[in-house]
């Protein structure tokens, strides 16, 4: 999928490794595990929107609010772990937590499809079947690396993220396209059977990723001067405005790991976007030219034994490390 489309695609790993992971629990400190905490701090590369769920009227227009922490708009620490997860399934041998295959689905109206208004998505049996949806990971059996990190059905996870906060109290109003649900058709390889008026998905392409665009104009403060954006995304149904945290203001937080390995803190790091160093996309509009953030300083708190390199490195060489994934990921998002 080409980058002007706003989005691509880290392909899914032939195999998920499910294995016993007796170290992933509470209530001991296994050997060769460690807990810390890691103090991050991200620079505002393209505004961000975490949506507050309400609107509210500003020069008569109906403007997306963005959640908040007092006076302060804030990444709220579960929309940081849910960034977290995604990158760090990409580069492991992990699964789609909860058998999420794509279902089929009816293509009715102009939006998700014009060309194929009408039409049906099918997808293959290989799809369902699939080791990333097939089967699923649970406390005390066999886990994959995502789930044993991050939790799963009756596991708690074992990384708390806490709010990225911003270092003042600024805020813009941007203007984006109208967006809509994903053409699930556009998801995989297909083919046309014009006669039963059906799109048949015969292999995904992989984990959807947005890379998006750039903003045509500056984002504007409240009150000011309208912004506008583009992006690989655009549904010709008008416009609409989003409170964001704006450009160049810098965010900090906390991570917190219980019980790690030195192989799945590389991990971490990795998908914390530090080492490598890579940007990071998180909120909405990312299709748009919004989300991205600019890793600016890592600080350890606690017992950080072997030291970042050789964490990477650990990670690199598990067998739950998938490089393919690793490698597309970096190269969309300025780590390679």
């Amino acid at each position: 999928m080409a980058a002007d489309s706003g989005y691509e695609f880290v392909a899914l790993p032939d195999e998920v490794r499910r294995v016993p992971r007796p170290h992933a629990r509470h209530d001991i400190r296994p050997p060769g595990t460690g807990s810390f905490m890691l103090r991050v701090r991200y620079r505002v590369e393209q505004p961000v929107h975490i949506g507050a769920g309400h609107w509210f009227l500003q020069e008569r227009r109906a403007v997306r609010a963005a959640v908040r922490s007092g006076d302060k708009l804030v990444i709220p620490g579960s929309s940081l772990k849910g960034m977290l997860r995604a990158r760090y399934e990409a580069i492991t041998k992990s699964c789609c937590p909860g058998e999420r295959a794509p279902k089929d689905a009816e293509l009715k109206g102009a939006i998700p499809s014009r060309k194929r208004a009408g039409y049906r998505v099918k997808f293959a049996d290989a799809i369902h079947a699939h080791p990333v949806f097939a089967g699923s990971c649970m406390a005390g059996g066999p886990m994959c690396a995502a789930c044993a990190l991050f939790g799963c059905m009756s596991l708690r996870a074992r990384v708390s993220c806490f709010d990225l906060v911003p270092n003042n109290a600024a805020v813009a109003v941007v203007s984006v396209a109208k967006r809509f649900s994903p053409r699930p058709h556009h998801l995989g390889y297909y083919d046309v059977d014009e006669a039963r008026r059906t799109l048949h998905v015969k292999r995904l392409h992989g984990r959807k990723f947005h890379v998006g665009g750039q903003q045509d104009s500056d984002v504007s403060a409240r009150g000011g001067r309208r912004g506008k954006s583009r992006g690989g995304q655009a549904s010709g149904g008008g416009r609409e405005w989003l409170e964001v945290i704006p450009k160049d203001v810098e965010l900090e937080g906390r991570v917190v790991c219980v019980n790690v390995t030195p192989a799945e803190a590389g991990g971490l790091l990795c998908a914390l976007g530090f080492v490598p160093e890579s940007t990071v996309r998180i909120g909405s509009a990312k299709a748009l030219g919004l989300g991205v953030l600019e890793p600016k300083n890592l600080a350890p708190i606690g017992v950080m034994d072997p030291m970042f390199d050789d964490m990477c490195n650990m990670f690199s060489q598990s067998d739950d490390y998938y490089r393919q994934g690793e490698q597309r990921l970096l190269g969309m998002f300025g780590g390679l």
